[in-house]
């Protein structure tokens, strides 16, 4: 396999298309060497992984179903996460076979973590891709959180209008806020999914004073779906039906 070329992950039900690719590289020629079909909006979900909660993961799943998969689906958005089997990746990518939707899913996680099919052996340090996403990038370094400068830079670099959403998270979801405030791209944190989702959400928070300046937040509960759609298409400059 050629540097930087996509190569093919054949899972059980269906075949995804991956890239293995340097921390440094840059989000839109990764795209445009992946060729997603076409989306009109961008959502960067920065989520909790293996320390994700039982107690979240029921209120978690139904938000991505009735919430973020419906409307990717039809509004024809890129979503793009962590991509494992683990946490909220694992939910995303269930969401959406189970709604049978066919929005660009892409999963970005560290190649030395990870395992799929035709790949590197399973090993206790790493984690199985979710079979459900449709694309991957795989990005070369040393242990996790090397991915956070290309997720973090996904959000400008696919060329449209985006935002990103907070979902659990521990330290490395935090500083991947950071640089998202630090960008001021908005940033949407929903609460009631725990962890530092939910002390973002609290206004009187270390973790919420510590944003830079001018972070441009806004704060979706993870009960009503309905209010993060109606959010989400005014912050993607997206028309109501």
């Amino acid at each position: 396999m050629a540097a930087n070329q996509p190569f093919t992950i054949s899972f059980d039900e269906h075949e995804a298309t991956a890239i293995r690719v340097g921390p440094h590289e840059l989000p839109e020629r990764v795209l445009a060497a992946l060729a997603p079909p076409p989306y009109r909006g961008a959502i960067i979900v920065h989520g909790g992984a293996s320390a994700l909660g039982a107690a979240a993961m029921a209120p978690v799943r139904a938000f991505f179903a009735e919430g973020l998969v419906l409307l990717a689906d039809e509004y024809r958005l890129l979503v793009a996460d962590g991509a494992t089997q683990t946490g909220v990746a694992r939910l995303a990518g269930e969401a959406r076979a189970a709604a049978g939707a066919t929005f660009p899913l892409v999963g970005v996680a560290p190649h030395r973590h990870v395992t799929y099919p035709g790949g590197p052996s399973p090993g206790k340090e790493r984690f199985a891709l979710n079979p459900d996403h449709s694309h991957f990038v795989l990005v070369e370094g040393g242990k996790f959180g090397v991915e956070s400068e290309f997720l973090v830079g996904l959000l400008r670099g696919a060329g449209v209008p985006g935002l990103a959403l907070i979902v659990n998270g521990g330290q490395i979801v935090l500083a991947e806020v950071r640089a998202q405030a630090t960008q001021r791209n908005p940033i949407v944190i929903v609460r009631g999914s725990g962890r530092v989702a939910d002390r973002l959400a609290d206004s009187t928070s270390a973790e919420r004073r510590a944003l830079p300046p001018g972070a441009r937040l806004y704060v979706t509960d993870i009960r009503t779906p309905q209010a993060f759609r109606a959010l989400a298409l005014r912050l993607l400059a997206l028309p109501a039906p």
